[in-house]
This record gives structure tokens, C-alpha cells and sequence, in this order.
């Protein structure tokens, strides 16, 4: 509250004026420390990518329309599909559409017209993907490699 100008104050008795303690520089060494714009690749790092949870809603949209065969696990396809579309996405810099997970559906021929090579690719790649996170990991990093060879 302010004071009225008759009323004298020594100017011992005035309020300090703002400080601060001393600041330590920051380190920069820590492990978990990001430098520059790219993040950290190679095994085992996967590909971040925003918004990931999202292929799961998508994949709920398309789940109807695939044809599987006989000693196909829904749940390993599940996974592969959504691993590779979320490879797909993140290649990309982006979150999963429904285009990514139409695209893994066409190379291996999910939705149907499938040969007997497409359901053997499918058998080697998927089978126990839901159960093994480093066989998910190759499955998508295959798919991508065999795009980008494609486009």
C-alpha cells in the first residue's frame, strides 16, 4: 500500500528491491540431453512419431475388411499393420492417417487377392509380432525398406 508523502521513512526502512541468488550454468551433459533437431536412431530406438495411439482408431475402422487364412493370429496382423503404418508416418514427420495403414494392406494383400507368395511374406513377417516387440520392430523396418526401394 502506498504512503502518504507527510509521512517520512528513512530509506533503511524501505522495502528491498528484487534479487536473485546466483545461477549455475547450465550443464549439458546429461544422457537424456537432445542436440539439434534430429532425434537419436538405430536399434532399439524405434521411430517417435506424434499422436501414435491414434492408428489404433483407425485400425478399428479398417479391421473388418481384412482376409486372413488359416494359421493367421488377428492379433499378430493387428500389430505388424500398425507398426509398419506408424514406420510409415513417422518417416513422413507425422501421425498416422488411414492412408498409411491402406498402404500396409495393399503390399501385403490383407484385404483380399492375395497369391500364395503375399500369404508366405505375411506368415514370415507377422507370426508372434504381437508377443515380440524386436520382431514387430523388424517387420515395420522391412516394409519401409521394401517402399522406398518401390518408390
Amino acid at each position: 500500500m502506498s504512503q502518504p508523502d507527510q509521512v517520512s521513512t528513512s530509506f533503511v526502512e524501505a522495502a528491498p528491491s528484487f534479487w536473485s541468488e546466483p545461477v549455475e550454468a547450465l550443464v549439458e551433459s546429461r544422457v537424456s540431453e537432445l542436440h539439434g533437431r534430429r532425434l537419436p536412431s538405430g536399434t532399439g530406438f524405434g521411430r517417435p512419431g506424434p499422436d501414435q495411439g491414434y492408428a489404433l482408431t483407425l485400425f478399428n475402422q479398417i479391421e473388418e475388411s481384412l482376409v486372413l487364412v488359416a494359421g493367421e493370429h488377428h492379433d499378430d496382423i493387428r500389430e505388424g499393420v500398425i507398426a509398419s503404418a506408424l514406420a510409415l508416418a513417422a518417416e513422413a514427420g507425422r501421425g498416422p492417417s488411414l492412408p498409411d495403414l491402406q498402404r500396409v494392406l495393399a503390399h501385403y494383400r490383407l484385404q483380399g487377392d492375395a497369391g500364395s507368395e503375399d500369404i508366405r511374406k505375411r506368415k514370415q513377417r507377422f507370426t508372434g509380432v504381437a508377443h515380440d516387440y524386436a520382431k514387430r520392430r523388424s517387420a515395420a523396418d522391412q516394409l519401409v525398406a521394401e517402399l522406398a526401394t518401390e518408390s
